[in-house]
């Protein structure tokens, strides 16, 4: 089945292939893409040598020039031509693509398209991205701790102790605050007295959420 990409709108000046600002038809493999003479040219030397006149290309019964490619890489590089937009391939969670940008810098080199060549290579889509952290910390007792949410997040478990106070009575409201303690209590602990343990060590979990914030900077920039 032929599909079919964006297609750029000629303007008035022409509708032949060959002038300037005719509109190209392209198939590769059973994709069929639609664009301007002038985005081919401007920065692709192989488009630029192809529409010149000197080679002689194959074309479909439709009139459709016969382009050895890949049709799914293509569409990033058509989408540089058009746009001078470089392609952001990056996954919050495998982070970036570098088979994908492979597969791009060698079609980019075979069209002949310099700018993004060196884009690539240079690896200067690792700058277009913007990676920052956050951090909070919770008692993992303490019911409130954010897992919500679409941005990445790890989670960082700590076995933690403290001292706090305990009431004589074992009156659990009343433990870490002996203000609460009243007359009874006080009494309770007299009645203990050596045995009486005033602070006990309690232990808890202690959970840190790292959140991991992406940021995409603008992608014609190079």
């Amino acid at each position: 089945m032929t599909s079919t990409t964006e297609v750029d709108e000629p303007n008035n000046l022409a509708s032949k292939q060959g002038e300037p600002d005719a509109m190209i038809t392209l198939q590769m493999g059973d994709k069929i893409f639609r664009t301007l003479e002038s985005t081919l040219i401007e920065e692709s030397h192989f488009f630029r040598s192809l529409l010149s006149g000197r080679w002689t290309t194959p074309k479909t019964p439709s009139n459709a020039l016969l382009i050895d490619g890949d049709p799914e890489i293509f569409n990033y590089i058509l989408r540089y031509l058009r746009r001078g937009t470089y392609p952001i391939l990056y996954d919050q969670t495998r982070g970036f693509d570098y088979g994908l940008y492979r597969a791009i810098l060698d079609e980019a080199k075979y069209f002949g398209v310099e700018k993004l060549c060196d884009w690539i290579q240079s690896k200067k889509f690792e700058s277009a991205v913007k990676i920052t952290y956050s951090w909070q910390t919770y008692e993992a007792t303490s019911g409130n701790i954010d897992g919500n949410g679409s941005e990445p997040k790890t989670f960082q478990q700590t076995q933690m102790s403290r001292r706090v106070y305990q009431c004589p009575r074992g009156i659990a409201v009343h433990h870490g605050d002996p203000q609460r303690c009243g007359r009874v209590c006080n009494n309770t602990r007299e009645t203990l007295g050596d045995s009486y343990e005033r602070m006990i060590d309690v232990k808890y979990l202690q959970v840190t959420v790292v959140t991991t914030h992406t940021q995409f900077m603008d992608s014609t920039v190079e």
